[in-house]
């Protein structure tokens, strides 16, 4: 297991690399919180396309995702958001800082900055009240797939918890939100039931097949 656990990280330090983050780094135990950019490519083109100037990373853990973010979106602010409630939280916090602030020098980072607060505060705290894609990677389960996974209700759940009543109650409305899940939308829908006035945008697996991206957006006010 640890030697697939080193080889692992040897190839996403690998990819991140070629995305110009050459100053990170990721430890072995952080591999299974990490989302490859190779595992992300249809995700990364449509963030790519969409006019997207505010990006809030809604569970950013140690980066990965908002190092993404800001190799696809160069121009765009990003707001890297981990609570730092606990001894293992505010260590994650800390490598968090250290992989988005380590980036590559071609891409400046006073953009980017890490905010030490679980997301339904930050939202509260007016957080998103400029922001326009919203990304939500939520935990799936004990230990991101090592055990049973949250069911399709559970994870709807804790998204309207933690992102949507929020939203609501601080008046913001990001035109776009996106949820890596491991459910299709036919599963994963009636998550609309809790975005009031959004729409399905787009879903797409990711490269290798095991989870999937869900875009949905606002319409109309």
């Amino acid at each position: 297991m640890r030697a697939a656990l080193t080889h692992k990280r040897q190839r996403l330090l690998c990819e991140f690399q070629a995305l110009g983050a050459d100053r990170v780094g990721f430890a072995t135990s952080e591999m299974s919180y990490i989302s490859a950019p190779s595992d992300c490519v249809e995700r990364n083109e449509f963030l790519a396309s969409l006019p997207a100037r505010h990006i809030c990373d809604a569970y950013a853990c140690v980066g990965g995702d908002s190092l993404q973010f800001m190799a696809v979106k160069p121009e765009a602010r990003i707001d890297c958001v981990q609570p730092a409630d606990s001894l293992e939280t505010m260590e994650r916090c800390v490598r968090l800082h250290r992989n988005v602030h380590g980036f590559h020098s071609a891409f400046p980072t006073p953009r980017v900055r890490v905010v030490k607060l679980p997301i339904h505060a930050h939202i509260l705290a007016d957080g998103c009240a400029s922001v326009d894609f919203l990304y939500c990677d939520p935990p799936w389960g004990p230990a991101e797939g090592d055990g049973q996974l949250l069911s399709p209700e559970e994870l709807i759940q804790n998204l309207c918890y933690d992102v949507a009543y929020p939203l609501r109650a601080a008046g913001s409305r990001p035109r776009w939100i996106c949820f890596k899940v491991p459910h299709d939308w036919e599963t994963f829908q009636p998550i609309l039931d809790c975005f009031l006035g959004y729409l399905h945008a787009k879903s797409t697996p990711s490269t290798g097949g095991k989870f999937w991206f869900h875009f949905i957006e606002a319409g109309e006010a």
